[in-house]
């Protein structure tokens, strides 16, 4: 092989290896959720505002024991999961373009 053949074939495992990892977080983030809902219909962050000192008459604590905290968490969740797809599809349209050039 000559040395463009040896970089192409290194730049391909990368790419594919960089598509590959961001695929695999992007499904990991969905093992996530469970516990964020357990933790919230369990009443977790107002427990731990109760254990730190904050008492109910807090706005912060209304805001903990609210459907608020669960609703930006879930919205953080897609945002994180839509940036790990855009990142594998630019793996991909890296490895198009690799595969285009090496063609010519």
């Amino acid at each position: 092989m000559s040395a463009t053949g040896n970089c192409a074939s290194f730049l391909r495992r990368e790419f594919e290896g960089k598509h590959s990892a961001m695929l695999e977080i992007r499904r990991c983030v969905f093992l996530l959720v469970p516990p964020i809902l357990a933790s919230w219909w369990a009443g977790g962050p107002a427990i731990r505002l109760r254990a730190l000192g904050v008492g109910p008459s807090s706005g912060l604590y209304g805001f903990a024991s609210g459907p608020w905290l669960l609703i930006i968490l879930g919205l953080l969740l897609v945002l994180i999961w839509l940036a790990f797809g855009l990142a594998a599809k630019k793996a991909t349209r890296e490895l198009d373009e690799l595969d285009r050039r090496t063609r010519e």
